[in-house]
This record gives structure tokens, C-alpha cells and sequence, in this order.
């Protein structure tokens, strides 16, 4: 076996080894894909494909409210020259329907090389399945925050997912009705389920905390890990006013001693 053949031969177990679909494309026209990409679609070969397709974009598809690749955008980019550009560091993510008839998310990156036997550019493109990701993350966002009532004078809420100006809004208004139907005297706003702290985090809790002084009710807030400290420090946010606890636990116990509830253990 000469040295090219061997060196296209492990070029090709490398593309074949990769659980994501891999492509190689001299920029409009498919050259090369992996294993994945053709048990995706169903086909023995990247010729047999090439038979009924010009391009992976041609399974592209598209929803109202997604931001998802398209074959050529509004200003006349093909995708891959918009990925390769990608002068805003975006994220590109596509939506692509399995032989199968299953849609899944894929996030989408690339790189252009110069073929060294052949000195012409080409480029890799690599989609990596995040339909599970996303999947997750759609779920933690529309999921509700319960309240929970601990006693007629105490509730905690478990806050969960990614917190948004509109899902803080709602939280803060159904707080304040539970405040003001219960005569609540303390709220425990359990945060160890935030997936990020950001400045905009920190403003939505301030702005819970203030709301539950004003009607007269003390705020508690748990979760407070060695990670989420850092990072409410680094970001200069001013919680000097708010009472807080590492966990849980801690923060229902000072929630008692607030109410003068004395905890006792049964025999």
C-alpha cells in the first residue's frame, strides 16, 4: 500500500470513529462523510448518497421560532460559509430528519484546511447531536415552580431550570399572593437548581426579596454553593440585605427560629 492510500485509509477510520457526523466538502459539493453520517441517513456510501442528494442541507429543516441553519439565509450565505464565518461567534444549530423519520438538533461547527496532496482548500464540518440537550433544557425552562407550604407561616419555593425576566415576574406574583393570602411570615427561595447565576439572576432574586420586605414577610436564600458565591462576588451584585444559606436544611431551621417554632424529636 503506498503512503497516500494509507493516509486517506486513517483518515477515514479517524472520520468513522467519531460518534458525530462528519463531513468533508470543498465548500458547495459533499467529498467525504463518516459512518455516522451514513447510518443517519441510511446509505452504504457517500456515493450512493451523492446519487440523491447534492448536500446534508438539503434535510434541512426549519421552525417558526427557531433560529436553525438554512440552505442559503435571507442575505444570500450559503450555511457553510456562514458557519465558517461566524463573526458574531454564534452557535449554529440545525434541525435534520433521521431515514427514520425522527427529527433531531444538531449543533454545527467547522474549520477549512488545505489538502495537502492535492493543495486545494476544503472544509470539515461537524455536527454534534444535542437533541437530548435541548430536549432538557426546553423542559427546565417551561417548567413551573411550585410553592410549597411548610406551615401557615413558612414556604419555600424550589427554583429550577433557567430563570428569564418573564418566568421571575410570575414568581414574584405568585409569591406576593401567597404573602398576602397566608399572612406568611417567611419565604425560603431555594436556588441550588439554577443551572447559571448571572447579574440577571441576581437582579430577579433582589427584586423577590425587596417585593416580600415590602409586604412584610422575611426572605431566606439557600443554595448559596462556594461556586455561585464566586461568581455573585465577581459579578459586584450588592445581597447584603439578604439573608442566606448554604443549603437547605440550614435555611429552614433559621426559618423556625424566626416563626418561634420549636423542633422536637418523636419517640
Amino acid at each position: 500500500m503506498d503512503k497516500n492510500k494509507e493516509k486517506n485509509l486513517k483518515a477515514k477510520l479517524i472520520l468513522d470513529a467519531s460518534p458525530n457526523i462528519v463531513l468533508v466538502s470543498d465548500g458547495s459539493n459533499l467529498i467525504e462523510a463518516n459512518q455516522t453520517f451514513l447510518d443517519f441517513f441510511q446509505y452504504e456510501s457517500t456515493e450512493s448518497f451523492l446519487e440523491d442528494h447534492d448536500c446534508i442541507c438539503d434535510f434541512f429543516l426549519q421552525e417558526n421560532d427557531k433560529d436553525y441553519l438554512e440552505k442559503v439565509d435571507q442575505d444570500g450565505l450559503v450555511w457553510i460559509q456562514k458557519v465558517l464565518e461566524n463573526k458574531w461567534h454564534k452557535h449554529f444549530k440545525a434541525l435534520i430528519k433521521d431515514a427514520n423519520g425522527s427529527e433531531h438538533i444538531f449543533e454545527v461547527s467547522g474549520k477549512s484546511i488545505i489538502n495537502s496532496d492535492t493543495e486545494i482548500e476544503e472544509v470539515v464540518m461537524v455536527f454534534n447531536d444535542i437533541t437530548h440537550i435541548e430536549f432538557q433544557t426546553q423542559l427546565m425552562e417551561n417548567m413551573e415552580m411550585p410553592i410549597l407550604e411548610i406551615s401557615n407561616e413558612i414556604f419555600m419555593i424550589p427554583m429550577i431550570g433557567i430563570i428569564d425576566s418573564i418566568k421571575s415576574q410570575k414568581l414574584m406574583e405568585n409569591i406576593l399572593e401567597n404573602i398576602q393570602e397566608k399572612e406568611s411570615k417567611v419565604v425560603v427561595v431555594d436556588i441550588s437548581g439554577i443551572t447559571t447565576i448571572d447579574s440577571a439572576v441576581a437582579a430577579h432574586l433582589i427584586k423577590i426579596t425587596k417585593a416580600t420586605m415590602l409586604m412584610g414577610c422575611k426572605s431566606i436564600v439557600s443554595g448559596i454553593s462556594p461556586a455561585i458565591a464566586q461568581t455573585i462576588v465577581n459579578i459586584g451584585i450588592d445581597i447584603s440585605h439578604i439573608d442566606t444559606t448554604a443549603n437547605l436544611k440550614n435555611a429552614l431551621e433559621k426559618a423556625f427560629n424566626l416563626c418561634n417554632f420549636e423542633l422536637s424529636k418523636i419517640d
